[in-house]
């Protein structure tokens, strides 16, 4: 590319931005973050390759089994961290300050990474690696609940 052709992407790029200030800046970012997060996340798997669009996948390495498999592994881990925020949010008096430590600690860990995410120019899915244990530790604590709630309904668990 030349540097005139590329002189004027440029110039289209600036008069898009100044025209939409809030999609660029805000919008973009938070699409860009959430196509990451819900990659497959099998880049080091034989059978590696993009969820969509389904009618390219390759059968031969059983890409139309697996990476469904990985994203909806993923959505369901993220649903469960979720509500095992919400549960520890949720907790009742005696335990609700050290749950709320554990909170503001997981969203200060999580959320400038997140944001990063989806302000940088190259995407990485190997960004989104130190933001899933912090989110399984919630999925745990939303595992804990759930059985302990099945065994005995009448405590809480003291953790």
């Amino acid at each position: 590319m030349t540097p005139d052709i590329d002189a004027g992407f440029a110039q289209i790029a600036r008069q898009r931005i100044a025209h939409a200030k809030l999609r660029y800046y805000v919008w973009l970012p938070i699409k860009r973050a959430i196509a990451l997060w819900f990659v497959p996340h099998a880049q080091y798997y034989p059978f590696q390759g993009e969820l969509f669009p389904l009618d390219e996948m390759d059968h031969e390495n059983h890409q139309d089994f697996w990476l469904p498999i990985f994203v909806l592994l993923t959505l369901i881990y993220t649903t469960l961290g979720v509500a095992g925020a919400w549960l520890l949010w949720m907790t009742y008096r005696v335990a609700r300050i050290d749950a709320i430590r554990w909170l503001l600690l997981a969203a200060f860990l999580i959320l400038p990474r997140w944001i990063y995410m989806g302000h940088a120019r190259t995407h990485r899915a190997a960004l989104c690696g130190g933001i899933f244990p912090l989110s399984q530790s919630a999925r745990r604590y939303c595992n804990l609940v759930f059985f302990w709630r099945k065994r005995d309904t009448c405590r809480r668990p003291n953790l």
